[in-house]
């Protein structure tokens, strides 16, 4: 098999209510030069059997953790993936069909080792226009500063990249989206935020536990400002699809 331009990484616990909508936008992507690594934690519902309904359409390969843990995950994805980029996607999101093609563009002229997608939510409510563009801004300038943050766990980087960092933080409890920007930030990786196109971010955490998930990434962000990682649990956070159905 030839190397692809992107190989597309999503770590997975349960999702087989909300895979679909990810594998149906890859099915639609107008840029082809890709290969999909799914890297499930032991799901005990189809999440696997999903998956395998999209080998057909676009190289697939599915890893099987023995973790349960996001960052282990994807690191384990990132050592079998053999793009020439890695997007780490969260299972949940979605993309529009030419996100590969915008990428891809936007490599060829701005030539970043790393790049931060701009995040929409999935729900437009008057709160989302608000806090959604300011964390951009916020992500923004950052990245102009030692203590750099991610729009989540949605970023594009370049394999030679990766491979010189110490992976995502598997210690963490929560922010290692925001670790691996620092640690390429430190590394003096070129990062660049794209809003040539976008990921779509899924809102399903929010609509079940309401505004209190919003003061608790508020108060990780502080957090990880103050102390840059988060190596110890400071409030109850659920992983798994099957949290939110």
């Amino acid at each position: 098999m030839a190397k692809p331009l992107f190989s597309v990484v999503i770590p997975t616990l349960n999702e087989e209510k909300y895979i679909d909508k990810i594998l149906h936008d890859l099915q639609r992507q107008t840029w082809k030069d890709f290969e999909l690594v799914l890297v499930d934690a032991q799901s005990t519902d189809k999440t696997r059997e999903r998956v395998n309904t999209v080998k057909k359409d676009y190289p697939t390969t599915i890893i099987e953790s023995t973790i349960k843990n996001l960052s282990h995950q994807r690191n384990i994805g990132a050592k079998k993936a053999l793009g020439e980029y890695l997007f780490f996607i969260d299972a949940d999101n979605s993309i529009p069909n030419n996100f590969l093609k915008k990428t891809h563009e936007f490599i060829l002229k701005k030539t970043p080792d790393a790049i931060i997608p701009q995040v929409v939510p999935e729900n437009n409510t008057l709160f989302d226009q608000i806090s959604y563009p300011l964390s951009r801004f916020l992500v923004k300038i950052s990245l102009f500063t030692p203590r750099s943050f991610s729009t989540g766990g949605n970023i594009v980087i370049s394999s030679k990249s990766f491979k010189k960092t110490h992976g995502f933080d598997e210690h963490v409890f929560i922010g290692e989206d925001h670790d691996i920007i620092r640690q390429l930030k430190e590394l003096k990786q070129d990062i660049k935020l794209m809003t040539d196109t976008h990921v779509v971010f899924s809102t399903r955490r929010f609509e079940k536990e309401g505004y209190t998930t919003y003061i608790k990434y508020a108060y990780s962000f502080l957090y990880q400002i103050l102390f840059r990682k988060v190596d110890k649990k400071i409030y109850k956070y659920n992983m798994g699809g099957d949290n939110y159905r």
